[in-house]
C-alpha cells in the first residue's frame, strides 16, 4: 500500500509594519512555480500576534498550514504587488518606482 505524503504545518509571520515599515503580502509556490498560498494583511485578527503592536493596527501577513514534504518557494513582497501568475510571471508591480 502507498505510503501517504507527511505533511507539516509551518506558521509564516511578518512583523514589518508593526514595526514601522511596508504592509507585507508574502506568496508561497509550489515546485512547479505555481502559487497556491497567499498571506496577506489584515483587521481584525492581528495575524499571528493576535493584538495590535507598536504601530497599533494590525497589518503584518499571517498564515499557519500544513504542506505536504516537497520544495516550495516563499516570496515576500509589499501589499498589494500581486504575482501575475506563476513565479517566472513576475508580480504585478515590476518596474514601477516606489
Amino acid at each position: 500500500m502507498p505510503k501517504a505524503p507527511e505533511t507539516e504545518t509551518l506558521t509564516i509571520g511578518t512583523s514589518s509594519a508593526a514595526l514601522g515599515g511596508f504592509t507585507p503580502s508574502f506568496y508561497v509556490f509550489d515546485s512547479m512555480g505555481a502559487a497556491f498560498d497567499i498571506g496577506n494583511p489584515g483587521e481584525p485578527s492581528c495575524g499571528i500576534w493576535g493584538a495590535p503592536l507598536a504601530n497599533g493596527g494590525c497589518y503584518d501577513a499571517a498564515k499557519g498550514n500544513s504542506y505536504a514534504a516537497g520544495d516550495y518557494t516563499l516570496i515576500l513582497a509589499q501589499s498589494g504587488n500581486t504575482p501575475n501568475g506563476n513565479l517566472g510571471d513576475g508580480f504585478s508591480q515590476d518596474s514601477t518606482p516606489d
